[in-house]
This record gives C-alpha cells, sequence and structure tokens, in this order.
C-alpha cells in the first residue's frame, strides 16, 4: 500500500424497505455503499444482525443489488 492510502474507501449503510429480509436468520437487511476515491460506488444488499453470514456481491446499482438480495440468488 502506497502513503496516498489510494485503498481506503468510505462505507455507509443505508435502509431500503424494499428490501426482504435476511433470507439465513430473518433479520432486517440494508443497503451497504462503498465510495471509492476514485468516485466509483458499488453497492450490496446485507444483513445487520452481526453474527449472521447474510451477504451479497457488489454491484453496480441499488436497484441491481435489492433485485438479487430478495431473489435469494
Amino acid at each position: 500500500m502506497d502513503e496516498n492510502n489510494e485503498y481506503f474507501f468510505n462505507i455507509y449503510y443505508e435502509n431500503d424497505e424494499r428490501l426482504k429480509s435476511c433470507p439465513f436468520c430473518g433479520s432486517e437487511a440494508w443497503l451497504r455503499l462503498e465510495e471509492y476515491p476514485e468516485g466509483d460506488i458499488w453497492y450490496s444488499a446485507c444483513c445487520m444482525e452481526s453474527n449472521c453470514c447474510g451477504w451479497f456481491c457488489n454491484y453496480e446499482t441499488k436497484e441491481e443489488a435489492i433485485k438479487k438480495w430478495n431473489e435469494r440468488i
């Protein structure tokens, strides 16, 4: 890693009522947004229960992340 910290990114969580509950534990799901220094933003849905493994891959849009989470793929 270089001294410019180019590998760091910001993480934000956002509640979205379109998300179904976690398919593993039934807890509330939230959107996770990863914002990178070069301007890229990636979205994924995740379970907010700390002991759960409910997590899906990153997608380019909120809509795609919500769709994939709700499809349970």
